[in-house]
């Protein structure tokens, strides 16, 4: 199997991914239920411990045959995201990523509702209302973030994500800007997961 030490990090930030795992299956609605999501992710877990794991097996370790039920490639992403963006910025320490994924989500809600803003049409004067409502939520977060109430913290990030669904269920699935919202609530699901992290969850 090989040495553990350097691997150990990696461990850390998949169980990180994974604690956060019934956030993401509220998102998708392929999987039966969440507590079967919940269990195909702690069979990833336990596929993990198995593995010496590197920086670049990230791919393989998501892909392994039996760790998972990836049927949609949002869940697919949203994990590996997390993971990528954990390994890259894990000399921030929890507290400083957790600020930092919560502020890139902001600045994607942002780029979003500016765009819409920019391109006035009528059918898109809502979706901006709704995004401008997410940059609030989100901003929110970052003095409880601060402060350490990550409870709150936790509330307005979700809430921001909740929003920008809403937003997308008004065009029944034909919004102009659904590859921008997938974008914005993987950034999301990355903050999530570094406040619950934060919170002991």
């Amino acid at each position: 199997m090989g040495s553990l030490h350097g691997h150990i990090p990696f461990y850390l930030v998949l169980v990180l991914v994974l604690s956060s795992n019934h956030i993401l299956a509220k998102a998708h609605k392929d999987f039966k239920s969440e507590s079967k999501a919940q269990a195909d992710f702690k069979s990833l877990i336990k596929l993990a411990q198995k593995k010496t794991l590197h920086t670049s097996s990230t791919e393989s370790v998501l892909e392994s045959e039996g760790a998972v039920d990836f049927k949609l490639n949002l869940c697919k992403n949203a994990c590996k995201s997390t993971v990528e963006f954990i390994l890259e910025n894990k000399g921030l320490g929890l507290q400083g990523m957790g600020k930092l994924a919560v502020e890139n989500a902001l600045k994607d809600g942002t780029k979003i509702h500016n765009y819409v803003s920019k391109n006035i049409q009528k059918n898109l004067k809502s979706y901006s209302e709704f995004y401008k409502s997410t940059t609030v939520k989100i901003k929110d977060s970052l003095p409880a973030l601060d402060s350490k109430r990550y409870g709150d913290a936790t509330t307005w990030v979700g809430a921001a994500a909740d929003w920008a669904e809403t937003c997308e269920n008004i065009f029944a699935g034909k919004s102009p800007l659904t590859s921008m919202k997938t974008e914005f609530k993987k950034l999301v699901y990355i903050a999530l997961a570094v406040i619950k992290k934060l919170a002991g969850n």
